[in-house]
């Protein structure tokens, strides 16, 4: 596929119609296998791949929202929803200020991870200081994600994505092969630690997750959905965590979203809910 009659043909379609793609980037691809990054929450260690993916923003929202008792407030109440939505702005400014490719971009992951990172955003939550940024424009959601568990227990989830609208509509020649615009997720805003640059990764929302409970596994989870992957992820643990629910009501239960500015955006299952 890198050295083969595919990867030439893919090099001649892209040149012949303007396009940046060579040989030598073909050539000189490697995968990675990489540490995932790792938090312990209320006694459950979760895993996820590490930054350009979405995880770390998922489990910064985690350690934020692990600064409050959320299992003594009604589930999915207007309580709990307040304080997520807050944690979620936090961490998406963060992510926005903060996040890029981290072979190029300084990043401490353990301080935003830290438990004093975690007590300063609270403290800010309570204080009703938490800040918002004007988000990028939207994302299109057309991802998927499989988990599979075999009779041992091993556990695997894996996202895979073309991006919004199933890719760039663009196919190889005589091979069915569609393209992706993943370098659609580059920030154009100069400065910006997601800036494009050569060889450089772009920011991306995927982030499958594993949770171990008593250093086994306990739970395995993922999500289509653009942007939304990042906060409804967070939310499936605390359903699952704070929350105690199967996995059938983790899945269906009432979420919200948001990334920067509000409105959030809340799904039709919350206007049952009548909680404080």
């Amino acid at each position: 596929f890198y050295r083969g009659e595919v990867a030439r043909a893919t090099v001649r379609q892209f040149q012949e119609n303007g396009g940046v793609l060579a040989w030598e980037d073909f050539e000189s691809f490697q995968a990675q296998e990489v540490e995932p990054v790792r938090i312990n929450y209320r006694g459950y260690d979760i895993y996820t791949p590490p930054v350009p993916s979405g995880g770390l923003t998922s489990l910064s929202i985690l350690k934020t929202l692990e600064q409050f008792d959320l299992a003594s407030f009604s589930r999915w109440g207007t309580t709990y929803f307040h304080l997520f939505a807050e944690a979620s702005k936090l961490c998406w400014e963060e992510r926005f200020r903060l996040f890029g490719d981290p072979e190029q971009v300084s990043l401490s992951v353990e301080d935003l991870l830290s438990g004093e990172k975690a007590a300063e955003r609270a403290e800010r939550i309570r204080r009703g200081r938490a800040r918002a940024v004007k988000p990028p424009p939207p994302e299109g959601q057309h991802t998927v994600n499989l988990v599979v568990i075999d009779q041992e227990h091993n556990i695997v989830s894996v996202t895979a994505t073309h991006g919004g609208d199933m890719g760039s509509h663009v196919a190889i020649e005589g091979y069915g092969l569609v393209l992706g615009h993943g370098i659609s997720r580059f920030t154009l805003t100069k400065g910006s630690p997601n800036y494009p640059a050569p060889g450089k990764r772009m920011q991306h929302n995927m982030c499958p997750s594993l949770i171990l409970r008593d250093g086994k596994p306990w739970a395995g989870y993922g999500l289509p959905g653009g942007r939304h992957i990042v906060s409804v992820t967070a939310q499936l643990a605390v359903n699952l965590i704070d929350h105690g629910t199967s996995a059938r009501d983790t899945l269906t239960a009432p979420r919200i979203h948001i990334e920067g500015e509000e409105p959030l955006r809340i799904d039709p299952a919350v206007s049952d809910v009548h909680a404080a």
